[in-house]
């Protein structure tokens, strides 16, 4: 007999400015990934990600393409189902206020530096896909 999945979903957001891909350490983590979070009951998952932009980072972005989706297997052993979405600050000259809380770190990375970066893999496939 099949095991549907029982796991939780995310959404994710590849900001990308200039060249560069926005990425955060949230406080419990040691590794970087994209911002967003987990869906609640009844939300659809573009609300929940312009949701969880504006709680972790404090700002209004455009949600673009679905870039990736896949499950991610946490070190706790949890899996999150996740869709990464594409997406751009909806005004040029935002400014990002992080809440502590929410985001221990923020980096603006290029191609170039991802690779040496600790990153999730699923947001480096995620983004090896935007690139290509």
């Amino acid at each position: 007999m099949e095991e549907h999945f029982s796991g939780k979903v995310a959404t994710r957001a590849l900001i990308h400015k200039d060249g560069k891909v926005l990425l955060i350490r949230h406080p419990m983590d040691t590794i970087f990934g994209f911002p967003g979070g987990r869906l609640n009951m009844d939300e659809e998952p573009k609300a929940c990600l312009l949701r969880e932009v504006r709680e972790e980072l404090g700002i209004e972005v455009k949600l673009g393409a679905i870039v990736d989706a896949g499950i991610d297997t946490y070190d706790n052993g949890t899996k999150h189902f996740f869709v990464v979405y594409g997406a751009e600050f909806a005004e040029p000259e935002t400014i990002m206020s992080s809440d502590i809380k929410e985001v221990q770190e923020v980096k603006w990375l290029d191609a170039s530096e991802i690779a040496a970066q600790n990153i999730y893999p699923s947001c480096k496939r995620a983004i090896a896909a935007y690139i290509n």
